[in-house]
């Protein structure tokens, strides 16, 4: 099966997210650990920092959507 080509290769994705990890997840006052919420600027960042290549909402959704 052959699709659109990656605008962002998934190492390149996974290692700007990593490098925003401490942004990405923090913990919440029962100590449990939350994904920032999609209005958080800190997408907009990874975004700018992938050059624009991938939208904020993308980044989020696979952040968010991915299984622990």
């Amino acid at each position: 099966m052959v699709g659109r080509k990656c605008s962002v290769p998934p190492s390149v994705l996974v290692d700007a997210i990593l490098s925003f990890k401490d942004n990405v997840v923090s913990r919440d006052e029962k100590g449990d650990m939350k994904i920032a919420v999609a209005t958080n600027p800190i997408w907009a960042e990874i975004s700018a920092h992938l050059d624009n290549n991938i939208s904020k909402s993308a980044i989020h959704t696979l952040v968010f959507k991915k299984p622990i």
